[in-house]
């Protein structure tokens, strides 16, 4: 859950593992107002049983996902053969993918936006 000896500072590119998304949790309002400095909480933003669950679908960077087809996004979401059983399921497909797809769309320099409130934060 929290590694304390993570830094603080991402680097991140489209080849970047998926292993390396992380989400901060900064400290509530009442530990500041005491004036007392606690560093931000880091979770994984994907558990390491749904890197397996991609990684069997070779998917392993933020390319793979961004570029992944659609029956390879209903596989991560646990609808492998329609009629079937459910399989297992990376949780938070959907969110993790409409997030990458954000940030590369962020990232493109001298290319056209997909849309204008891409380019404001």
């Amino acid at each position: 859950r929290i590694n304390s000896g993570r830094k603080f500072t991402f680097y991140y590119d489209l080849e970047s593992s998926l292993t390396s998304l992380v989400s901060l949790r900064l400290p509530s309002a009442k530990t500041m107002e005491i004036n007392i400095f606690a560093a931000p909480l880091v979770f994984n933003l994907i558990e390491n049983r749904d890197i397996a669950i991609m990684d069997h679908l070779d998917i392993r960077t933020f390319s793979d996902l961004i570029h992944a087809d659609q029956q390879t996004i209903l596989q991560l979401r646990g609808y492998d053969i329609p009629g079937k059983e459910r399989v297992p399921h990376v949780k938070n497909i959907c969110y993790v993918k409409e997030l990458l797809e954000k940030f590369n769309n962020k990232c493109l320099l001298g290319e056209i936006r997909s849309t204008h409130q891409d380019i404001f934060h």
